[in-house]
């Protein structure tokens, strides 16, 4: 088994507040197939901020190391950040002895009639949150992620299915818990990881900000699963950055196991919540879309991505989704305008398998976005509208696409769904190679 270890760090006169190069690593990982990954991202109290990652390749993959590895070298010279490569995560942390490592464990669930009840606890949604309350206190910390590559095993998550059917036809609530069961069959059923995440602060810090810290975690976690009881939610603290293993949670560790599930997708959705508020993301994302294999040419069935300018962020996840299920697809790489821009378009429309519209209040009050969308409906395009938000078809378009289904990317369950509809129907659009 190859492996790559990448260490970046601020040089001594540095700005507080900059991002490392996170778009660059999201871009290089992006088409990869690690069979490990650690991530360790640190914050200090100066707000200087480092990134260590080590990638473990199967023997298959022996070149891929080389490859990423000198990739990472020829962007050295193009960044601001130092970096190591085959370097030590020890340069970016404190000493064992001054830190306590948090972690939250799931608590067993079971409805009133008995049947167990499953729900992972992600803890990606509390990156941004954490780190700027983290920043505004002077409090220094280190998150770090461990991914261990699964295959499907819907054997998993079988134990929770008579709970499924059981909460289909319970009240609102019921229903919202049988979407959380629907992610997990969903997670289980295909390839992804294995997570165990965790948060490291100073042991100092921790005795004024621990209630503080705690709650800005169970917030998150809580926003993500509702309805789930603040007491089901545990969090362990241990001396030093420890970290634990299956065996240690809950005995033999099978909660854990359904707790840690995670698509494919996830290492990049971390990557996007450490990188927000980065200046240099559509420099990256540009160069990004110039070297990706899943971005179309020649006449290969493709996806088309319909989107509004204005919304890159949306089409950027719906483009890692795609990309980690080996799906095909073009989207306009640039603003331009007059006749050969509705040319070109049009073209791609009439080339494409389907359209995926990246649906939005920009998108809708774009003429060009309109245009595009109702183009695609008149050629008979198969058209599959997807939202990061609530959104209302605007007048001129309810009559036409009232009734499309719009699948959120925020959730698990829906992206899953929306992914395996496009495989299935038109098996045609996934890259073979």
């Amino acid at each position: 088994m190859s492996e790559l270890r990448a260490l970046f760090f601020p040089p001594p006169k540095f700005d507080h507040g900059q991002s490392p190069p996170v778009s660059v690593l999201e871009s290089l990982f992006r088409p990869l197939r690690p069979r490990r990954i650690v991530l360790l991202f640190s914050q200090d109290q100066d707000d200087r901020r480092s990134i260590f990652i080590s990638s473990n390749f199967d023997d298959k993959d022996v070149n891929t190391a080389d490859i990423l590895r000198e990739a990472i070298i020829r962007l050295e010279g193009k960044m601001d950040f130092n970096c190591i490569i085959d370097g030590d995560e020890s340069k970016i942390l404190y000493s064992d002895e001054d830190v306590d490592t948090l972690h939250l464990l799931p608590e067993p669930l079971y409805l009133t009639s008995g049947k167990p009840f499953s729900y992972a606890l992600p803890l990606c949604n509390s990156l941004s949150s954490i780190t700027a309350q983290a920043r505004a206190h002077g409090i220094a910390l280190s998150y770090r992620l461990e991914l261990e590559s699964r295959d499907a095993d819907i054997e998993l998550a079988r134990p929770f299915v008579p709970a499924l059917a059981e909460l289909r036809q319970g009240p609102p609530v019921a229903q919202q818990m049988a979407r959380t069961q629907e992610d997990i069959l969903q997670l289980a059923r295909v390839r992804g990881w294995f997570a165990t995440e965790s948060f490291s602060f100073l042991r100092s810090d921790i005795q004024m900000y621990r209630l503080l810290i705690e709650d800005n975690i169970r917030s998150s976690i809580m926003e993500y699963h509702s309805f789930l009881n603040e007491d089901l939610l545990s969090f362990l603290w241990i001396p030093g950055y420890s970290k634990i293993g299956d065996s240690t949670i809950h005995g033999a560790g099978y909660v854990q196991r359904i707790a840690s599930l995670r698509s494919r997708a996830y290492f990049g959705e971390v990557l996007r919540k450490l990188d927000a508020g980065s200046d240099d993301n559509a420099f990256v994302f540009k160069d990004w879309v110039r070297q990706s294999d899943f971005l179309v040419s020649g006449t290969a069935p493709f996806v088309f991505i319909s989107y509004a300018h204005q919304n890159q962020s949306i089409m950027r996840a719906l483009a890692s989704e795609l990309e980690a299920a080996g799906v095909r697809f073009w989207f306009d790489r640039e603003i331009r305008s007059g006749d050969v821009w509705d040319e070109s378009l049009e073209q791609r429309i009439r080339e494409c398998e389907l359209m995926v519209a990246c649906v939005s209040p920009e998108y809708g009050e774009s003429k060009y976005c309109r245009r595009e969308l109702k183009f695609a409906d008149l050629i008979s395009k198969r058209i599959f509208p997807v939202s990061d938000g609530p959104f209302v078809w605007p007048r001129g378009m309810q009559m036409m696409f009232q009734e499309l289904q719009t699948v959120s990317i925020r959730a698990n369950s829906g992206v899953q769904s929306f992914l395996d509809q496009i495989t299935s129907a038109f098996p045609n659009v996934l890259n073979k190679s």
